[in-house]
């Protein structure tokens, strides 16, 4: 069987170019938990329905399964907390200025999450991230 081809020519699935989910800039404060149980802070750079860029300062292991969880503000009371937790996959992570910037591909997020995550896509100004 012949490996599925790129949706976009000469892109390897699985890229940082092969998002398919609008993104937007965010910079909310979140904390990755290995499988190990070693915890590391991390921020936001962007988020979208489907992953999450994170940057933070230590490399993170491609294709490895980590536990997330995010700061998000309320979206009628912005000066309180939903704490948004779920399953990544680290899919790329480059080294920028000194730090690590990672993104990372939802495996299970629970509705009321994908809820709230795409409400904030939806709502934040600016161009989309695409």
């Amino acid at each position: 069987t012949a490996p599925n081809p790129s949706p976009i020519e000469g892109l390897q699935p699985g890229t940082i170019d092969n998002r398919v989910a609008t993104r937007r800039n965010v910079t909310w404060k979140a904390r990755l938990m290995s499988q190990q149980g070693a915890i590391m802070e991390v921020r936001t750079a962007d988020i979208s329905i489907s992953g999450v860029g994170l940057v933070g300062d230590h490399a993170l292991v491609q294709q490895s399964v980590m536990q997330l969880a995010l700061q998000v503000p309320h979206l009628t009371q912005p000066a309180n907390f939903v704490v948004v937790t779920g399953r990544v996959k680290i899919v790329f992570h480059v080294l920028k200025g000194g730090q690590y910037r990672s993104g990372a591909q939802w495996i299970d997020l629970a509705e009321p999450y994908k809820v709230l995550l795409n409400s904030w896509v939806e709502r934040l100004p600016g161009r989309p991230l695409e």
